[in-house]
């Protein structure tokens, strides 16, 4: 009787606990942290990864920055102000030249006494030579002969004195040279006709820093978009602009030098800037346009769905992998990362299951 009893009652736990659900956990011993057996999971998958990016800019007028190249110092004085109009070779700006005055004046006056003193030199050794000369008139026999070498040794003497002073001047004119060329980088041109856009006025001026902004007259704009986070922009992205309804191809090289390269991983703040002069004009200024950048296409790859993707500053990428109602968590590396899918270089294998928020 007693055995049928607890038979009966083993019978009816196991038919309660079947049409009841209880949560259950396991626990990874890593982690330390309960993971529910109901979770979200994704499937790494192979196929061909796209990345496309759009941004919207503001079509504004080009235009170039002018220094004083690799020259710092005082600052002289602006010829022009924001809103003028400058013809090519107009002088703009020039530079606190006092410095290099007086070197060029020293070095003027260096060469004149040196110009004198060659004069001088000159003058007696060709004294000498007619003294000489006109002693021979009165000798004969061994003294003659004796000065006819000095005549000889003096003519030398001559010829060696105007090649090495002359030498020395000819230094000192190319010194004197350069110091003009010099002073020349003192002034700031317009290289072309166009419109003063901004002056930066500064006492003192380091090198390479621009002062002067001017725009051409032509259709010199760009697109401009401050402050568009740019990731992982390939040199080999080809670049699309929308405006007006026309879309146009805008060159590799219309990019900033630093946007060339091929940031991984990694994101940066950097004004966008795409040149369109042969599209734009002027009209199309303060008008908005969309760019797109088709950055990769990779025909097959390893895609991990983004929301999959963990990361942390010591641990790098990660994501949670599913196997038998365990989290394992799992170390990876990425490559080409887009708004949906992340390229999987190593750490899984096409079908694993993975978590995913």
């Amino acid at each position: 009787m007693s055995k049928y009893i607890i038979t009966v009652l083993f019978m009816i736990l196991i038919a309660f606990s079947s049409c009841t659900t209880f949560p259950v956990f396991e626990y990874t011993p890593a982690l330390r942290m309960p993971v529910a057996t109901r979770i979200d999971t994704a499937v790494v998958t192979r196929g061909p990864l796209v990345d496309v990016r759009r941004y919207i800019g503001m079509v504004r007028r080009g235009s170039s920055a002018m220094n004083f190249g690799r020259l710092s110092g005082a600052f002289g004085v602006f010829y022009v102000n924001p809103g003028d109009e400058v013809r090519q070779g107009d002088l703009l700006a020039v530079m606190d030249t006092t410095g290099i005055d007086e070197q060029i004046a020293n070095q003027e006056r260096l060469i004149a006494n040196m110009e004198i003193d060659h004069h001088i030199d000159l003058l007696l050794l060709k004294n000498r030579l007619d003294m000489l000369i006109a002693e021979k008139a009165h000798l004969t026999g061994q003294m003659l002969i004796n000065k006819d070498m000095d005549v000889i040794n003096t003519r030398l003497d001559i010829e060696l004195m105007m090649e090495r002073q002359d030498m020395a001047i000819q230094q000192q004119r190319a010194d004197l040279a350069y110091l003009q060329n010099r002073r020349a980088e003192f002034h700031l041109y317009a290289p072309f006709d166009g419109l003063i856009t901004n002056v930066v006025h500064r006492n003192w001026v380091p090198s390479f820093t621009d002062v002067i902004f001017i725009s051409p007259h032509d259709a010199d704009v760009f697109i401009e978009n401050i402050g568009a986070v740019i990731r992982n922009i390939s040199l080999h992205a080809s670049i699309e602009g929308h405006i007006r309804g026309h879309v146009f191809e805008l060159s590799r090289l219309a990019l900033t030098r630093d946007q060339q390269l091929y940031y991984r991983n990694l994101n940066i703040n950097l004004p966008v800037r795409f040149s369109a002069s042969e599209f734009l004009t002027t009209a199309d200024v303060g008008s908005f346009a969309e760019i797109y950048i088709y950055n990769h296409y990779i025909p097959s790859t390893l895609l991990l769905p983004i929301n999959a993707l963990f990361s942390d500053p010591d641990m790098g990428s990660f994501v949670y992998v599913v196997q038998d109602g365990i989290l394992h968590q799992q170390i990876i590396e990425t490559g080409i990362i887009t708004n949906i899918f992340a390229e999987i270089l190593y750490g899984l294998e096409e079908g694993a299951v993975v978590y995913v928020r």
